[in-house]
């Protein structure tokens, strides 16, 4: 009976550090993306402009890994127009770490015209053909 108990302090310990270390970045508004201001639609439309690329690098790596499912994304942009951070969740899935680094690496790439900072979210279903 003690060894569940211990796991059970070990997996709470560990969700703990999980939500601890997913801080949002100081000084953004979650609901700054909420009303369809032109500064979303402009992300949007470049958000939009870039899925092929995703898309190619799912193809790249589950061509070496089986991996499908859904996955939401959250941009944190400066106002100077620059992705300072993205989360990437799994909705539904299995994925890869070097599959989801390899996309963060490439949204930190992107750029934005926007008046202010902004945090805008999206999902994208991979599969397969």
């Amino acid at each position: 009976m003690k060894l569940s108990g211990l796991g059970f302090t070990i997996g709470i310990g560990i969700v703990l550090f999980s939500i601890l270390s997913c801080s949002v970045p100081q000084n953004y508004s979650a609901a700054s993306a909420a009303a369809k201001t032109p500064d979303v639609e402009r992300v949007a439309k470049v958000v939009n402009s870039h899925q092929d690329k995703l898309q190619a690098i799912f193809g790249k790596h589950s061509y070496q890994n089986a991996m499908q499912g859904d996955l939401e994304f959250t941009l944190y942009i400066t106002a100077e127009g620059k992705v300072q951070e993205v989360e990437i969740k799994a909705l539904s899935g299995k994925f890869y770490s070097n599959f989801i680094a390899e996309l963060k690496q490439e949204i930190l790439s992107w750029k934005f015209r926007v008046e202010d900072k902004i945090i805008y979210s999206f999902v994208i279903s991979f599969r397969r053909n």
